[in-house]
């Protein structure tokens, strides 16, 4: 049932005739994954061909002391050729599917060619030429599971080869024998062929079901990553809410206490701001926040924080700045939003407060201060920036 399930979320299926997905999308990224995999395969194959070699090798050496050349010819070819396709294989870095199922079909037909041929110099009814036919059968079987070979493509291949075999033995063997034989092979590809269907069937299901995985892997992530920016973001403007801002104010304060890195805090309000929502309304009033804000975030620095701390009241983590440095800061902020025209409103003006932190204070302490600056800026004429050090009552204490 869950095989029809993806099948209907991705709305993609397999033809049975072709082994093959409907969707061209899905069928590329199937088979890049299959040209890995066959990659692999194919060296482990070769690899094991190559100590199949040479085990026939030593058994031709054994039973023929003095081999003739014809078959020593063959073993150097095929010898050769095995090496040097998994040095191929081992060293060029980029593959096709195409070259893969090339290689991977000349190596099927090249060697079950040899094997046969080499199996025609032993007498008939001799242990060895059992155990080459032997061979020939396991090499069958692996040209559909070891050798990587998609189904269709080694069907095709070991149905040549057999076809190679009804021409080469018909003169060397009696009809009783060599149907036998031919049964035998044809028994061997039709179970290897329909172990083969199946493997690469269910193994295209296991890609959509895999894909699909990963599709809600992803969703999740990026759902809980939703969540934790609206955990830590203020909604109407987009800014940092209070809570990171405090969480932030930690961090910093840790640093400040560890390495002795100078930082400032600068709270910003927008002038009359109550104004605003009592003769324009509350719409208004959001469409002036939403731009003060923007206004602040774009015209501070990258390493600054910029959240809403709360109302129309604004807090600016700087880190590793000096008071100077703040102040230099809070003072452009004041004079771009002075000269800005706000949609309804016209002009506004905000005052803002700024200190540092100091050996002794704690956050609490300093946001204090900030206030008290914001305080003093508003009581004395509002669109300006105090520093917290040009209050008495904290220069004195």
């Amino acid at each position: 049932m869950k095989r029809f399930y993806y099948n209907r979320y991705f709305n993609v299926n397999i033809n049975p005739f072709t082994l093959s997905f409907d969707n061209e999308v899905f069928e590329k990224e199937f088979m890049r994954d299959f040209n890995a995999t066959a990659l692999v395969m194919m060296k482990f194959g070769i690899l094991l061909t190559i100590i199949l070699f040479s085990l026939y090798a030593m058994l031709d050496h054994i039973v023929f002391p003095k081999l003739d050349e014809e078959l020593l010819k063959i073993r150097s070819i095929e010898g050769v050729f095995l090496i040097a396709l998994y040095t191929f294989l081992n060293y060029r870095q980029e593959y096709s599917i195409a070259k893969l199922q090339f290689f991977s079909s000349i190596l099927t037909i090249i060697t079950g060619i040899i094997l046969l041929k080499i199996s025609s110099y032993y007498p008939e009814d001799s242990l060895v030429y059992v155990l080459y036919d032997a061979g020939f059968v396991l090499f069958i079987t692996a040209a559909f599971t070891v050798f990587g070979n998609r189904f269709i493509n080694a069907l095709v291949m070991v149905v040549v080869i057999d076809v190679a075999i009804a021409f080469v033995l018909q003169s060397q063997l009696d009809t009783i024998s060599f149907l036998f034989l031919q049964s035998l092979f044809f028994s061997t590809i039709l179970l290897s062929g329909f172990s083969a269907y199946i493997a690469e069937y269910n193994q295209r299901n296991l890609f959509l079901e895999h894909k699909y995985s990963n599709q809600m892997e992803q969703q999740v992530q990026e759902y809980v990553k939703k969540l934790e920016k609206l955990s830590v973001t203020d909604k109407l403007t987009g800014l940092y809410n209070r809570v990171k801002l405090e969480t932030e104010m930690e961090r910093v304060m840790q640093e400040f206490q560890r390495y002795n890195v100078p930082c400032c805090v600068v709270l910003v309000d927008i002038d009359h701001f109550k104004a605003v929502n009592d003769e324009y309304g509350h719409l208004v009033g959001d469409e002036v926040l939403v731009k003060v804000a923007s206004i602040l975030r774009k015209y501070t620095r990258g390493t600054d924080i910029v959240g809403r701390w709360g109302g129309e009241e604004f807090l600016i983590i700087a880190p590793n700045t000096t008071l100077e440095q703040a102040a230099v800061l809070a003072e452009n902020l004041r004079y771009i939003i002075e000269r800005e025209n706000f949609a309804e409103v016209g002009k506004k003006t905000i005052s803002i407060g700024v200190s540092c932190f100091k050996e002794g204070l704690s956050i609490g302490d300093v946001i204090e201060h900030a206030d008290k600056a914001l305080y003093e800026a508003k009581k004395t004429g509002r669109n300006k920036v105090v520093l917290a050090t040009e209050i008495k009552e904290l220069h004195t204490a």
